[in-house]
């Protein structure tokens, strides 16, 4: 094995002719090292707070890296446990990481043992430096990206999911601008979308030249769904219908090798940390795509957070309807619903959303939505009592998602917002306001 020297590690049986790139160790494996993984953990782990410009992302990943080379091959079970729990402490006590960041590096050591990790060449790419919004320069990232997605595709063929999103639209733009006519973009109809969403965008990217071809999904997405009640559960059967069975059939009969993909830099801070997994999110928690769904994704937005992409968005020539349209969910209002996605709650989250982006429309507010509950509320209709539904209203301040604070609404727009939504939809009794900020909550409930 091989041990960054910068560490300051001299361990018996250690090869110290390491690398050091761009702020990150590397190592190789040798069937013959040893390691005491507490005193090298504590010795990584105060190097690894000195490295400028680190994000608490990338200290994640490179935690990652190291605990799957000292447990190759199950040779070192004891030590990674310690090792982990050093790190794991050292990033607690400087407040980088939520307090889930012993549980998440401890599933990691099960991932290892277990060699349940993609190459560490791979994970390596994964390593991802932020452009600030105040070192993006628009024009050149377009150009940049431009030319990678020409490079990457050559003469073939790409394809790529549009939602609708400020993410996925942008990266339309930029797959276009590349390929032309290569590229295929695909609107998913998965029956979780807003009311009339799939026709909305359609003609929006029509009039930017841009053909879109709308896939009826809907039942399989429902079908998918059918009896899910766990949040983590709910996101991975979309993710697997989306992936692997509708999409990926679109993409076998399409012949594209090549999927682009609107990943965030936020999508993967959220996901490795363990706060909850993105949809869209692979490299980064060992999963290959292409051995898994048979295509490879290229991420050009990878290193961007949403003030960024809605900047990236502008210069590309997006309309403001779009570039600095409020976040919508990956899992769609499947994320807006607790307990299992119904076509019943759908049909009743999708007028409460309405009726909250209609009125929060003019707030300035980073991101609203309507979140339907489980439970059953008691209320009043018509003089007799009536068990109904409870929504939750959130509506956030934010720059790029990684916090927020609940905006604060005048009372008469709160009591509109009620009025409303309980005119709009009768079998709704009681609404309900958040004011928690993020953290400890999150954006979207699910």
């Amino acid at each position: 094995m091989v041990l960054s020297s910068s560490c300051g590690a001299e361990q018996s049986g250690v090869d110290r002719t390491s690398g050091f790139t761009g702020g990150y160790c590397y190592s190789s494996h040798s069937e013959k090292a040893l390691v005491d993984g507490c005193s090298f953990g504590a010795c990584l782990c105060q190097r690894v707070m000195l490295w400028e410009g680190v994000t608490g992302i990338n200290i994640a990943l490179f935690l990652h890296v190291i605990a799957r080379e000292l447990c190759y091959g199950s040779k070192f079970p004891g030590s990674i446990s310690s090792l982990l729990h050093v790190m794991a402490r050292g990033l607690s006590d400087r407040g980088e990481f939520p307090t889930s960041t012993l549980s998440q590096l401890i599933v990691w050591r099960e991932k290892c043992e277990s060699g349940n990790f993609i190459s560490l060449r791979n994970i390596f790419k994964t390593m991802t430096n932020e452009i600030k919004i105040h070192d993006l320069n628009a024009e050149n990232f377009i150009t940049e990206r431009v030319n990678e997605i020409v490079s990457a595709v050559g003469q073939g063929t790409a394809i790529n999911a549009l939602s609708g999103g400020v993410d996925s639209s942008v990266v339309t733009l930029l797959g276009h601008r590349a390929l032309g006519h290569r590229l295929r973009t695909v609107f998913v109809q998965n029956g979780l979308m807003r009311e009339g969403e799939a026709e909305f965008v359609a003609d929006i990217f029509s009039k930017l030249g841009v053909k879109v071809e709308i896939v009826d999904a809907r039942k399989e997405f429902l079908d998918a769904l059918k009896g899910i009640t766990d949040p983590e559960e709910k996101r991975e059967a979309i993710t697997q219908t989306f992936y692997k069975k509708v999409f990926g059939r679109i993409v076998r009969e399409s012949g594209a090798k090549f999927l682009l993909q609107g990943t965030i830099l936020t999508d993967i801070d959220e996901t490795v940390a363990g706060i909850k997994r993105q949809h869209n999110v692979f490299a980064q928690l060992g999963i290959d795509p292409e051995e898994t769904f048979g295509y490879q994704i290229l991420e050009p937005l990878i290193r961007l957070r949403k003030d960024g992409v809605r900047v990236a968005g502008k210069a590309l020539g997006l309309p403001e309807e779009m570039f600095n349209r409020i976040p919508f969910p990956g899992p769609a209002l499947a994320a807006r619903i607790i307990g299992e996605v119904t076509a019943e709650k759908l049909d009743l989250v999708k007028k409460a959303t309405s009726v909250v982006e209609r009125i929060l429309a003019g707030t300035g507010a980073f991101q609203y939505m309507a979140i339907l509950h489980n439970d059953r509320v008691t209320g009043m209709r018509e003089g007799k009592r009536k068990f109904g539904h409870q929504i939750e209203i959130r509506c956030w301040d934010s720059v790029d998602a990684r916090t927020a604070s609940p905006t604060k609404l005048p009372f008469e727009t709160l009591e509109e917002l009620a009025s409303s939504i309980l005119e709009n939809v009768p079998e709704v009794v009681s609404v309900t306001y958040n004011i928690a900020s993020k953290p400890p909550s999150t954006l979207e409930a699910i």
